[in-house]
């Protein structure tokens, strides 16, 4: 719940004050969207079934089974003052439990979690921001870590500035403690530039810092010695060891994009000194592999260490045959291309459960992806909210100037906004807060941008939906606007509609309009519905920088073969004086449209295009969105120039509010809007309500939110308040208790296995508790009890007991089939011969004599149900009808034998 305080913040002025001061509320919020991924190559567990991932603050336990998440570390069900508070920075299986995973952080803390009940073992505190931590089987109670002493700390009257550097510890790891405590001992082994990666090798002998263009070999059998430097030629961003303990060799991946393998901690190449400009250096022997032509992001070793396989920014994940004796050639790699987006580090997952091994991709968007060892290709993959992977390749300039659509199906409760990539859409379940599908809107090449220029993608600029039909899940159509900016001028641009196709559950497209203005579009809208006839349900409007508005509607045409086409067509196009629109918008009963252009708000009948007033200020030198609020839409809220805030009465043509202090973004919100205004580094919101012409609250979210809003709320409780809204670095926030409750469940198969899903990975790995125990033997109960009542009117056999255990535990259907006719039918009774020479001979005479059957056979036969009779008849009836219907397919050859067969059955 939102934490209410007992400040007060002075309303803005309006025409009529109100009487008192609004209470101000703090809303709480959460972050959907990461601001960056992860550079943490994903763990496993020892059988490979479960998969880490590091999510910001969080680790994510993933079942490779059901690609779902199980449980969190650090996540909301932790107590805060044991979770992370600053972005995760290492993660390793503990090397003397596999059963705890080690975390840490840049609030230099080391923690260790038992993962099976989601519980903290030990909470180490370093004192400093840990930016690389190692690990090895060698050294079981022992943490190698860099710590970062920040230049901050040079005092002011220090001429010289002092550089950010690192100091690398061995942390010895002692008592265990949730508690944070400081570790049983810390040994200090150097100090180098700013540390980037930090690896043990597997015999737990050699340690390795990459600083820069730098690599840093520290002996830990002899650390007297300190460490020895090698330089690269370019900056070192990535690190590995080959598995093979008796191989001590390493690769590191540099920012030109070649790959460098290190000899020289093998014991035949010792790192012998040569004299380079009268300055002693050491001299090591490595061997290149060059292909990627940008930065290596990262390496991996396969188990074996016959391959090696790098990633990058082209998206391409490359198999670096090592053995093969040609690994620099063209027939020494292999590739598994359009992974999607940019590779950030890369693991390798066993098979489990008779599967194939895998290898395991995160890319930048913050999806993983799981790729096949034989076929080489990528089998499924694990994503939560994408992350657009193109803006980290932006300056901070550029970044600005993107477009970031956002859009709000309320039929489906679906939330839409760009994916991994600008010409991708994303659908959110905001009841799961979970992703649900990508959809393409344009084919783009993703191509990686040649030396440093980057290449300006196809963009998806606008998103809008229909409004929702009565019994209907989904919204009939979407509208989006797509095109490629070169700087001067639009080259490209598309409006695309979509219908939902129930069959393939997407978005089918409809209609393509290239250039639906002569210019840009500056903003579009669905009608509300308008008729319950298909062709006259809604009508489009779109705005542009030519001028005009344009409204479009449905239109059909006869195919060949009587069928009908379904398409979409320009129906009007208007302009008022010389003004560009900048915004339009409809009547919640879709009798009015108003566009906002130039320093007006002109309302216009979009049946008959008759313009039926025009609005106007003085405090609005230019119009930028306006906005129906209130009941049936009396007031429209206008936002313009210098962040002023007007709220017009339609009936009466007045102004009944204006704001005081400037407005960044307003949406509305039960019997009014929600007026949103960026105060030092947070932002508040206040809820006017026109028809009292008063500020009723004031909300403050302790983060600065963008200028697009959308209201999920499911009614007006201020308890339900769920607003989408996006940070000025483009990532998804929700807000209010609404958005960040727990996720609750549903009537649908995937909610309902959710809800009743093991609480912890304990429970997923070694059964269930007891009180879960209870609940399945309750409901086995309930089965007994339903089963004995339809059939207590009959007498149940000794034999019949044996269906009520489980179908694998019992014995083979043939030696069941007696017992089962025979409690149905009872066997005849026929008397024993005395000889066997009367048996012969009385034989045809039993059967022409009459016999009289017993009453207590005729009794038995009495209470057999009638379904099994009538089960027992359908059967019969289909064994004799199959022979016969199959004489009348001939078949390509029969033996005698088989006619034989089917003449007897006839």
């Amino acid at each position: 719940m939102a934490a209410k305080t007992k400040e007060s913040v002075p309303s803005p002025g309006t025409p009529k004050p109100p009487a008192g001061e609004p209470a101000t509320e703090k809303l709480p919020w959460i972050a959907l969207q990461d601001e960056s991924i992860s550079h943490i190559p994903p763990l496993f567990t020892r059988d490979g079934s479960y998969m880490f991932l590091v999510q910001d603050t969080t680790v994510l336990i993933v079942s490779r089974l059901t690609n779902r998440v199980v449980t969190t570390l650090s996540g909301e069900s932790t107590p805060e003052d044991q979770r992370h508070t600053a972005p995760i920075t290492g993660m390793e299986l503990s090397s003397f439990n596999p059963l705890q995973l080690i975390t840490t952080s840049l609030d230099g803390t080391m923690k260790t979690w038992d993962y099976l009940d989601s519980e903290l073992h030990d909470n180490v505190q370093v004192g400093h921001a840990v930016v690389s931590m190692s690990a090895s089987m060698q050294w079981k109670n022992r943490l190698f870590v860099a710590v970062c002493k920040r230049s901050g700390q040079a005092s002011a009257s220090d001429s010289r500035s002092k550089e950010a550097s690192s100091t690398i510890y061995s942390v010895q790891l002692g008592r265990s403690s949730p508690r944070l405590h400081k570790p049983s001992k810390l040994v200090r082994l150097g100090k180098t530039r700013p540390v980037s990666h930090l690896s043990v090798s597997p015999d737990g002998r050699w340690l390795i810092a990459t600083s820069l263009a730098k690599v840093h070999v520290l002996d830990l059998n002899d650390t007297s010695a300190g460490f020895t430097k090698y330089a690269t030629e370019s900056r070192i961003t990535a690190l590995v060891f080959h598995p093979d303990k008796q191989m001590a060799r390493f690769a590191t991946g540099e920012q030109n994009g070649k790959i460098k393998i290190w000899h020289c901690l093998e014991l035949t190449n010792d790192p012998s000194p040569a004299r380079v400009d009268g300055s002693w250096e050491p001299v090591a022997l490595t061997t290149t592999l060059h292909w990627h032509s940008h930065a290596v992001s990262a390496l991996q070793y396969t188990p074996d260490g016959s391959q090696l396989l790098s990633g990058g920014e082209e998206a391409v994940l490359v198999l670096w045959k090592l053995n093969s004796g040609h690994a620099g050639g063209s027939d020494g790699r292999e590739f598994v291309p359009r992974l999607g987006a940019p590779i950030l580090a890369l693991a390798v997952a066993s098979g489990y459960e008779g599967t194939e091994q895998e290898y395991v991709a995160r890319l930048a968007d913050g999806s993983t992806s799981f790729i096949a060892s034989l076929s080489l290709k990528p089998t499924r993959t694990f994503s939560t909210i994408k992350l657009d992977s193109m803006r980290a390749l932006l300056s901070p300039e550029a970044r600005a100037k993107l477009n970031q659509p956002l859009a709000y199906d309320p039929a489906s409760g679906q939330l839409v906004l760009l994916a991994g990539h600008p010409s991708t859409l994303q659908f959110i379940d905001l009841a799961t807060r979970t992703h649900i599908r990508d959809m393409e809107v344009v084919p783009s090449n993703r191509v990686s941008r040649p030396e440093a220029q980057l290449i300006t993608p196809p963009a998806v600029q606008h998103v809008v939906f229909s409004a929702p039909k009565k019994d209907v899940l989904h919204a009939e159509w979407m509208a989006t606007l797509d095109g490629r900016d070169s700087g001067t001028f639009t080259a490209e641009l598309s409006l695309k509609l979509w219908q939902w196709d129930a069959r393939s559950k997407t978005y089918m497209l409809n209609t393509r309009i290239d250039y639906p203005h002569e210019g840009a579009v500056t903003s579009m809208a669905f009608s509300p519905l308008l008729s319950e006839q298909p062709l006259d349900s809604f009508l489009l409007a779109t705005t542009g920088t030519d001028g005009q508005v344009k409204t479009w509607r449905m239109a059909t045409r006869t195919l060949k073969g009587a069928r009908t086409e379904l398409f979409w067509v320009c129906r009007s196009s208007f302009a008022y004086r010389d003004t560009t629109p900048q915004n339009v918008t409809w009547a919640p009963d879709g009798s009015l449209l108003a566009v906002s252009q130039g320093p007006f708000i002109t309302l216009w009948d979009p049946h008959t295009l008759v313009m039926q007033a025009h609005l106007s200020s003085p405090d609005l030198k230019q119009v930028s969105s306006s906005l129906f609020v209130g009941r049936k839409g009396r007031y429209l809220a206008v936002l313009g120039s210098q962040a002023r805030l007007l709220v017009w009465d339609l009936v009466f043509e007045t102004v009944v509010w204006s704001s005081g202090a400037p407005v960044q973004a307003q949406v509305a919100y039960a019997e009014g809007l929600l007026a949103a205004r960026s105060v030092a580094g947070a932002t508040v919101l206040e809820y006017i309500v026109p028809r009292t012409q008063s500020v009723d609250r004031v909300y403050t979210v302790s983060v600065e939110l963008g200028p697009n809003y959308i209201n999920a709320s499911v009614d007006s409780a201020p308890e339900h308040l769920c607003l989408m809204a996006l940070r000025q670095s483009g990532t998804l926030v929700g807000v209010g208790d609404g958005a960040t409750r727990p996720i609750a469940p549903s009537a649908s198969l995937h909610k309902t296995a959710m809800e009743n899903a093991r609480a912890t990975l304990f429970d997923e790995l070694f059964g269930l508790a007891d009180v879960e125990h209870a609940r399945v033997q309750e409901v086995l109960d309930e089965d007994a009890q339903r089963m004995q009542t339809l059939l207590s009117d009959v007498s149940v056999p000794t034999n019949m007991e044996l269906f009520t255990t489980p179908a694998h535990l019992l014995p083979p259907m043939s030696s069941l089939l007696d017992s089962f006719v025979d409690a149905i039918l009872p066997t005849a009774s026929v008397p024993a011969p005395s000889l066997p020479v009367r048996q012969e001979a009385a034989a045809p005479m039993a059967m022409d004599e009459p016999v009289t059957p017993r009453l207590d056979a005729l009794d038995h036969v009495a209470k057999a149900r009638d379904a099994d009779i009538s089960h027992l008849t359908a059967v019969f009836d289909q064994l004799m009808a199959a022979p016969r219907a199959s004489e009348g397919v001939r078949a390509p050859s029969r033996s005698s034998k088989s006619k034989r067969k089917v003449s007897r059955s006839m």
